[in-house]
């Protein structure tokens, strides 16, 4: 139990001299990595670049004393800079920006904290993943966009709606302004990147086929792998000669050297707490579900497991006393965390070899960045936020699932035209809302059978429709069968009530300019309750009026494929029902069940006493002096008696007799005095829903 709050009980009693191979290994060449990439992402967030080494210190070294994944690659990332730089306004000169930073590390860690103590985690699921695929393809094209004034060498307004649109607009409108040698610089170093980047991939196969233990392969091997400080190292040289030939380039500057003292100056006022409080929640929510999505997939591949909750926690704290060293929000990498993997990382330890290499560089090394080209920091982000935009998952949506397409789609366009704050929740909306949707008014089916023996919708499979084939579906004679494809709930239950009720009365008596029998008469409703997996309170209530608005059309509702917990719910409920019509067999054990004289008995094992239903009995009334045939009823023995005279008598036979089903039920003749005589209709019965 100790060992889940603090994970070091569980892995350092373990540790070998193996696992310390594989962490140091991984933990210098992803601190190799970090160096120039935090002070890129410190730039996209708007931050002096020596404020991505500050966050990548301290946060490492609590995610490595308290989280439970052994190759995360904790520090900044793309999104979460650009969330940071979106909270900024354009009044709000450096050192705001700065503190405003830290205000948003110190909530961003204490909300994680409480939502891993509460183990909220779970409420993360509530986030769709194509939510999350819109969200960080909008979000992709927004850092790009943020990032291209350093790569034109011009001044760009800071703009709070459709950022992509005016950022653009405005650099193709200074072409006159222009840096060109800063437009060679940047795009050759994204060219590199791209090209090692995908040299990298394609590597590993190469040297099977190739000499495995060749110098160039190893030299070409430790390029690709390092290709961030290659690149960062190779600008510093070509900003140097520039600046030797007078080419002005815009480069980093003075980078103070050494660990940001503490403060305790992070810790927001309430006014402040109040106006960033849901920048700092998006920031959590977002920051948490790249983490957990990354860590995830390396338990996965590396077969241990991570606990959530604790997850949150270590996170957590990790801002909240990164925050106090004068860092920013910081979570998961995916790039990162994957080189972790891939170069030996045994251990939470790596983590803390990473953090000592930045912390290194920090004393030893800062004065070297002096030249380091603000587009090669550019470039960096450029490459990296490639694999954020997806557009794959968009064509999917459309060809799988209309809904979701419309969910990306809004999202999309929200995080490009208003903001990735309002894009996030926006699209979180729009789900929900869809989910509702879906919720209150489910796929409810008639159901037909195929000479297979299947049963199928016949509005699909029926006669002359889309899969029908050489094998129609048809409806039963005297049967109706519903299927409802949900959850029997509030939201719904009216409209399931609404469904059934409307299919029996279009399949009783019927007014028109005389009385005739509805050849499609049926008296029993089966309910196919396979997809109701539970019924809450307004459910029962549904299923009570409704029993009682088809029994005053004379029909006899069955249920077939119910569920234990949903059948015992029926019949604890009001609703005056006999347990061998809770038919927990299939659909066609069911059928069979109606058709027998067994359940023909049921019918007729009523009291002798009890009265025909108001609404059938003066349809019978009507029936009897217009001179109507074909109508049943059951009658005792007496009534059959005194409807004997010597008038014209004819009897009646349902349709389920027609289908050459054994029936008990006794029919009466119904004396026709006067044909032509005719009477108002009575009134039709008042429907429950």
């Amino acid at each position: 139990m100790i060992g889940t709050f603090f994970p070091p009980l569980v892995w350092v009693p373990n540790y070998t001299l193996e696992d310390f191979k594989g962490d140091i290994n991984s933990g210098l060449t992803v601190g190799c990595m970090l160096v120039p990439q935090c002070m890129a992402y410190a730039l996209l967030a708007d931050l002096p670049p020596i404020y991505g080494m500050y966050s990548s210190v301290v946060p490492l070294m609590a995610y490595g004393i308290l989280g439970t994944s052994r190759q995360c690659g904790l520090g900044p990332v793309a999104v979460i800079a650009l969330m940071i730089a979106s909270t900024f306004s354009s009044e709000m000169d450096e050192a705001s920006k700065i503190q405003q930073a830290m205000y948003l590390s110190f909530m961003v860690g204490c909300i994680m904290v409480v939502m891993g103590m509460f183990r909220l985690g779970i409420m993360v699921n509530f986030i769709s993943h194509s939510v999350m695929s819109a969200f960080t393809s909008g979000a992709g094209i927004t850092i790009g966009t943020s990032q291209l004034k350093h790569f034109f060498g011009v001044k760009v307004k800071k703009y709070k709606y459709a950022m992509v649109f005016q950022t653009w607009y405005e650099i193709i409108a200074d072409f006159e302004n222009w840096s060109w040698w800063t437009v060679l610089m940047g795009f050759t170093m994204v060219a590199l990147l791209v090209f090692l980047k995908m040299w990298k991939g394609w590597y590993p196969k190469s040297r099977d086929e190739n000499k495995p233990n060749s110098i160039q392969w190893t030299i070409f091997a430790t390029i690709a792998d390092f290709s961030a400080l290659v690149v960062a190292l190779l600008g510093i040289l070509w900003a140097y000669l520039f600046h030797l030939a007078d080419i002005e380039v815009n480069y980093v500057g003075d980078i103070p050297s050494g660990l940001k003292s503490p403060s305790f100056d992070s810790a927001p006022g309430f006014d402040k707490f109040e106006e960033l409080f849901m920048s700092a929640l998006t920031i959590a929510i977002v920051g948490y579900l790249e983490s957990i999505a990354v860590c995830q997939m390396m338990a996965l591949k590396f077969n241990y497991k991570i606990d959530a909750n604790q997850e949150l926690i270590a996170i957590g704290a990790a801002n909240f006393l990164g925050s106090l060293f004068g860092g920013f929000p910081v979570v998961g990498s995916f790039s990162r965390t994957a080189v972790n993997g891939n170069t030996g990382s045994r251990t939470q330890l790596c983590g803390i070899i990473t953090s000592c290499i930045v912390l290194a560089a920090l004393f030893l090394i800062t004065s070297w960045f002096y030249y380091l080209p603000l587009c090669a920091l550019a470039a960096m982000v450029e490459v990296a936020v490639l694999n954020l935009v997806d557009f794959h998952e968009m064509r999917m949506a459309w060809e799988m699932d209309k809904r979701d397409f419309i969910v990306m789609i809004i999202t999309f366009l929200t995080t490009l035209g208003v903001g990735v704050k309002e894009g996030l929740f926006t699209g979180i909306f729009v789900s929900m809302a869809l989910v509702v949707q879906h919720s209150a008014f489910p796929r409810i089916v008639v159901l037909g059978k195929r000479a297979n023996g299947a049963y199928r919708d016949i509005s699909k499979f029926g006669k002359g429709c889309a899969f029908a084939g050489d094998d129609p579906a048809e409806e039963i004679p005297g049967i109706l069968i519903v299927r409802l494809d949900a959850k029997l709930f509030f939201a719904n239950a009216a409209k399931f009530g609404e469904f059934v009720v409307h299919h029996c009365k279009k399949r009783t008596l019927e007014l028109g300019d005389k009385w005739e029998v509805n050849p499609e008469r049926v008296y029993s409703v089966l309910i196919d309750s396979r997809g109701i997996n539970d019924t809450d309170l307004s459910g029962l209530h549904m299923l009570a009026e409704m029993h009682s608005e088809v029994s005053r059309l004379d029909i006899t509702m069955l249920y077939c494929n119910i569920n234990d917990k949903v059948k015992k719910r029926l019949l604890q409920s009001a609703i005056n029902i006999k347990d061998e019509w809770l038919i927990q067999e299939d659909t066609e054990v069911a059928v069979q069940y109606i058709k027998s004289a067994e359940f023909q008995n049921f019918i007729l094992d009523e009291p002798e006493e009890a009265p025909i239903p108001a609404p059938l009995e003066g349809r019978l009334r009507m029936a009897s002096e217009s001179g109507l045939s074909g109508v049943r009823q059951r009658s005792s023995t007496t009534d059959k008696e005194d409807s004997g005279n010597d008038n014209e008598t004819q009897e009646v036979t349902s349709p389920i007799q027609k289908a050459g089903v054994t029936s008990s039920t006794q029919d009466i003749d119904i004396t026709v005095e006067s044909p032509g005589a005719t009477e108002s209709a009575p009134a039709t019965s008042r429907s429950c829903f």
